[in-house]
């Protein structure tokens, strides 16, 4: 969780045992060179971020993030689907599954980091502290553990989805969160295909298992509860499993 998939991170971890500062300043200067070629100031690209990392990953409106970054919605969008692009981040929809209805507009949506460095590059790098000491803090606290958890298992489902589709321009369609009544609801919800589907919940908080239990019971459904114990647990509706396994399995 704090080297990510990086290159230069892990190589930095695991012959040095700790990441130095130079590698996050190294992240940010790639990202934000390459926004700044495609006219986004380095300015806007770190507050946009950092704003994300505070937010992420419960859902957003692109109203609510446009005001409390200060620029247009249309320009935020376009350095949002330069980042997708650029594989830094990624968003999902919300869905009715009564309806069969995905809400591209009118709810907000649910934002991703690809990798967990990346968050923590956006997190910490420009606060007054030592990047690596933060991003340790971070792993240990509960609350920011289940963030980056569900980040990787959100980055890991869009992968699967990809290689289903084929191309990353259709997976809106198939990734995809259900959350549209307060305390009945599911991270993700993937359509594998015509006749199958995957219901999956991120263990993070009490009240979110509560929340994903009333909606399996309302849609009469089953589903996989990630979480970062090493026990699999099996229930009437659903799956305990540990992450590490699942990561493997789907």
């Amino acid at each position: 969780m704090i080297t990510g998939g990086v290159p230069s991170s892990m190589e930095d971890f695991y012959k040095k045992g700790k990441i130095g500062r130079v590698i996050y300043e190294r992240i940010f200067e790639l990202i934000s060179r390459d926004c700044q070629r495609y006219g986004f100031s380095r300015e806007l690209l770190r507050i946009f971020l950092k704003n994300l990392t505070n937010e992420t990953p419960d859902p957003i409106g692109l109203e609510k993030l446009s005001s409390k970054i200060g620029v247009s919605r249309l320009t935020l969008q376009q350095l949002i689907d330069f980042l997708e692009q650029s594989y830094i981040i990624f968003y999902i929809y919300a869905y009715d599954i009564e309806k069969d209805k995905v809400y591209i507009t009118g709810y907000p949506r649910k934002y991703y980091f690809t990798d967990p460095f990346y968050y923590h590059v956006f997190r910490y790098l420009f606060l007054n502290v030592d990047p690596y000491s933060a991003s340790s803090l971070c792993v240990e606290d509960p609350e920011e553990s289940g963030k980056l958890l569900e980040n990787i298992v959100a980055s890991h489902l869009r992968n699967f989805v990809k290689n289903i589709v084929g191309t990353s321009l259709l997976y809106h369609k198939d990734f995809l969160y259900f959350g549209l009544v307060k305390g009945n609801e599911f991270d993700f919800y993937v359509r594998v295909n015509q006749n199958n589907t995957l219901i999956v919940e991120v263990s993070r908080r009490e009240k979110d298992k509560k929340g994903f239990l009333k909606a399996l019971a309302k849609l009469k459904s089953k589903g996989i509860l990630v979480t970062l114990e090493d026990n699999i647990e099996m229930y009437y509706s659903y799956i305990e499993i540990p992450a590490w396994i699942f990561l493997l399995l789907v």
